[in-house]
């Protein structure tokens, strides 16, 4: 991580093809989860791209 030296990381952005398939494909809620779990970790804000629906705005805030 020597390149990350010195940066400030501010928000982790979910591709908007995982928002996609993650409802249908068990490992695609897996990455969205896992990218969730790191935001919350480093404490920065989760950028979800390509929502489309209440149901995975909810998904999303689980």
């Amino acid at each position: 991580m020597s390149g990350a030296t010195g940066r400030i990381l501010t928000a982790l952005k979910i591709d908007r093809s995982f928002i996609a398939t993650m409802a249908v494909a068990p490992k695609g809620m897996s990455i969205v989860s896992t990218i969730t779990s790191l935001a919350h970790s480093l404490d920065v804000k989760v950028i979800a791209e390509g929502v489309e629906t209440e149901d995975q705005a909810a998904s999303l805030r689980r």
